[in-house]
């Protein structure tokens, strides 16, 4: 895991989980971000496994809402395991954006991310949303809209 960016080093608003490609989008989305005022920090993952649940409770207490980031399926895939490992002692909001369970296609790389809505714009749409859509209870959104109160 390395840090790429840390608006500041202590509590933010966001804290990112990026793996594989989607990293490469983190400069744009950082940008659009801290345009509407969130503290962010972005968290590259260069592997899913292993994962070191101390290191992920570390960046928990210090966020108020985590995100994760992969172009794999969410079913069962990074975001997945990082929300299994939060769910184990933390109460805070996850977005999961990731390729919904479906087959997947051939195409070109940037018509591919807008069909799985993952492209850059996707993203940080998704994320806006999600933080404004916010409030004292803590719920988990997918990627797809799909809410579940857990407070």
């Amino acid at each position: 895991m390395e840090i790429i960016f840390e608006s500041n080093p202590g509590q933010v608003d966001l804290t990112l989980f990026s793996m594989g490609s989607m990293t490469c989008f983190t400069p744009k989305i950082i940008t659009n971000l801290l345009e509407h005022n969130f503290s962010v920090r972005i968290c590259h993952f260069g592997q899913v496994k292993p994962l070191i649940p101390q290191v992920i409770h570390d960046f928990l207490t210090l966020t108020k809402i985590l995100i994760t980031i992969e172009e794999h399926n969410v079913l069962g895939g990074f975001g997945a395991q990082i929300c299994r490992i939060a769910g184990l002692s933390h109460s805070l909001p996850i977005l999961t954006i990731g390729v919904e369970d479906r087959f997947g296609q051939s195409g070109k790389t940037e018509e591919l991310y807008e069909e799985y809505g993952i492209s850059p714009s996707q993203i940080i749409q998704k994320i806006i949303q999600f933080a404004k859509a916010k409030d004292s209870l803590s719920f988990i959104l997918n990627s797809s809209g799909i809410s579940a109160d857990l407070g």
